[in-house]
C-alpha cells in the first residue's frame, strides 16, 4: 500500500461506529486484525462481502474503511432541519501548517472538522445516521439523495 493511503480513509474508531450504525460492510480497504494479533492494519480487500463474513466467523476482526467516493454517495445533498433547508457544503479552514477538512450543513450548528478528509465525511455521516437523516440499511439510489426531513 502506498505511504499516505490511511491518511485518505477514517480511522479504525470511526470505522467501528459506522459499522455498529449499519454502514455496509462492503468497500475496497479494509482494517483488519488477525486472531493471532493485537494489532489492526489497513488492507485492500478484494473480496466480496462473503469472505468478510467468513473471516469474522473465523475470529478476525474486520470493519470496512469507506473511501471519500465511497462516502460520498451517502451524503444529501441538503436536509431539512427545523422546517429550514440546509445544503451541504464542504471545504478547507486553516493554513498549510494547521489545515482541517470541514463539511457542514448551512450552519455551525451541523459542522464537522478534521485533519483528515476522511474523518470528516465519516463524522458528517455517523451525525446524519444517529440522526435519522440516512439509514444505511436501504439501499442507496439517487432519490435517497434528496432533501428530507428527519424521521420522527
Amino acid at each position: 500500500m502506498k505511504q499516505g493511503t490511511e491518511w485518505q480513509l477514517p480511522t479504525l474508531e470511526l470505522c467501528k461506529e459506522l459499522k455498529e450504525l449499519g454502514y455496509p460492510q462492503v468497500g475496497e480497504f479494509w482494517w483488519v486484525k488477525r486472531p493471532s494479533s493485537d494489532e489492526y492494519y489497513l488492507e485492500p480487500f478484494e473480496y466480496k462481502r462473503v469472505a468478510t463474513d467468513y473471516l469474522a466467523k473465523n475470529g478476525w476482526e474486520v470493519f470496512v474503511a469507506p473511501t471519500l467516493a465511497e462516502m460520498g454517495e451517502w451524503l444529501p445533498h441538503g436536509i431539512v432541519v427545523d422546517g429550514e433547508d440546509r445544503y451541504f457544503r464542504e471545504g478547507i479552514i486553516g493554513g498549510d501548517r494547521d489545515r482541517e477538512y470541514i463539511n457542514f450543513y448551512g450552519d455551525d450548528k451541523i459542522t464537522f472538522h478534521d485533519v483528515r478528509e476522511a474523518n470528516s465525511r465519516a463524522k458528517t455521516l455517523k451525525w446524519l445516521a444517529e440522526n435519522d437523516y440516512i439509514d444505511f440499511k436501504k439501499r442507496r439510489t439517487n432519490e435517497t439523495n434528496t432533501w428530507k426531513d428527519r424521521k420522527k
